[in-house]
């Protein structure tokens, strides 16, 4: 297997030369026709969140299940299943699925030894002695201020567009150590966090002075997933202005305490939401994207039919921060419009065959679980596309009845995840013989 510290040229894995097949049943991919095999792709290795909230990483073209156990090269999952009542298990939406994700570059050299190469080191010690996110022992960084100053690197390489920050910091076990981040460029503030390391929600944490701020965190087992940006041209500069305490929000004086932090994987990429972690050291890395195919044949008909899958934005703030784009989720055509996607410009779900659209409004957020049904039927010409938050044990909302012109475009495949600006988990796809009413897809879950 090729690390994350390799150059972006060197990642493909020689030992896995093109696409690995896999059984879908583990990620319930199923018609109770035909189901077949998947096909997944991603000419390097990857890192992903398994349930016991450690990061492991896998190598070329080994899928990731969002939420699993990879151990011995093979996926196991863990929590909540229900066999329903054609006898296929059903996984719960405790954040199982199919990973999958855009390419992207991690712009940040030593993203997680914070001294060396570009960093420099202010007014702080910085020693590389923690257990870091993927469970392996001095992989983290202790950061320990003396005086009021930052731990910091400026990116020489131009970016311009919606750039996002992120990093992880453990939680910590008193209520009084705050942890501040900032990131600019033109030196000008893009945004700032600053976040009570034991008790904060990430509510009223980021600011910008350039473009649209975005936002978000998330506690991944004892760390905080932190991840802040905006929209700007230039270089950038981050740094870290860690544990400076006190009994409310540090400010710009606070002085005479040193308390230590520890901080893994410093990331910035070009994206509006972050992605999973790149490790590097003394290169940039880059993942590839990734492409999820499903054999067509005896899986789908153009004469009637029901689609029924889940998806969810494990990084992204809120889709409303996306204004242009499309983001596949099932896919007959091999594009990134087909049986079902999201339209981030118009702010909803949507469904086409080629000619005819229908669409459903809604605009999930992070973590937020989603439940997408899409039916069709050429006898009368309809198709219709409805939505439903299951995270918030949300209500069905549907589309109104458009015309169907009896044929989705398929290229002999259904591909999961086609043409995704973001990172979604998709999971419990299912493909049904029938146009079904509301009532039938309910019964379809436990």
């Amino acid at each position: 297997m090729i690390g994350f510290g390799t150059p972006a040229s060197a990642c493909a894995d020689a030992a896995t030369p093109g696409p690995v097949t896999f059984a879908p049943t583990l990620l319930t991919l199923d018609t109770h026709e035909g189901r077949g095999s998947c096909t997944f792709s991603r000419a390097s290795s990857a890192t992903v969140k398994q349930a016991s909230h450690i990061w492991v990483e896998v190598g070329s073209h080994v899928h990731r299940v969002w939420g699993g156990t990879y151990a011995g090269g093979v996926w196991s999952a863990v929590g909540v299943t229900t066999a329903i009542h054609h006898g296929v298990t059903w996984y719960d939406q405790n954040g199982f699925g199919l990973l999958i994700e855009p390419s992207r570059t991690n712009y940040v050299y030593y993203s997680r030894r914070y001294s060396g190469c570009l960093w420099s080191v202010n007014n702080r010690t910085v020693s590389q002695t923690a257990v870091g996110i993927d469970g392996i022992a001095n992989s983290a960084v202790a950061i320990t201020q003396t005086t009021w100053y930052a731990v910091n690197q400026t990116e020489y390489y131009s970016l311009s567009g919606n750039v996002v920050a992120s990093f992880f910091v453990k939680k910590d076990v008193t209520a009084s150590n705050y942890f501040g981040a900032v990131s600019h460029g033109a030196s000008t503030y893009i945004s700032s966090v600053q976040e009570n390391l034991a008790i904060d929600n990430g509510a009223n944490s980021s600011f910008s002075l350039v473009g649209t701020p975005t936002f978000s965190m998330s506690l991944v087992g004892d760390w905080w997933h932190i991840r802040h940006g905006g929209s700007f041209t230039g270089h950038i500069s981050y740094g870290f202005y860690p544990a400076i305490g006190g009994s409310t929000r540090w400010t710009w004086a606070d002085q005479g305490q040193t308390p230590t932090v520890i901080c893994d994987n410093m990331q910035v990429e070009v994206g509006l939401g972050a992605t999973t972690p790149i490790f590097t050291t003394s290169s940039l890395v880059t993942r590839a994207g990734e492409a999820c195919k499903w054999p067509a044949a005896g899986n789908y008909s153009d004469t009637s039919g029901t689609l029924i899958c889940e998806m969810e934005l494990p990084f992204l703030q809120s889709a409303a921060f996306v204004t242009t784009g499309t983001m596949g989720l099932v896919s007959l055509s091999g594009s990134a419009t087909s049986l079902a996607y999201y339209d981030f410009a118009a702010q909803a779900f949507k469904t086409t065959d080629g000619t005819n659209t229908s669409s459903v409004a809604a605009v999930p957020t992070c973590g937020k679980r989603w439940r997408i049904a899409v039916r069709w039927k050429a006898a009368t010409n309809e198709v219709q596309i409805g939505a439903k938050n299951i995270s918030d044990s949300g209500s069905w909302s549907w589309s109104s009845v458009a015309t169907y012109d009896g044929d989705f475009a398929s290229d002999g495949y259904i591909s999961l995840g086609v043409g995704i600006p973001e990172s979604i988990v998709i999971a419990n796809v299912m493909i049904l013989s029938a146009a079904k009413t509301t009532t039938e897809i309910e019964v379809e879950w436990p």
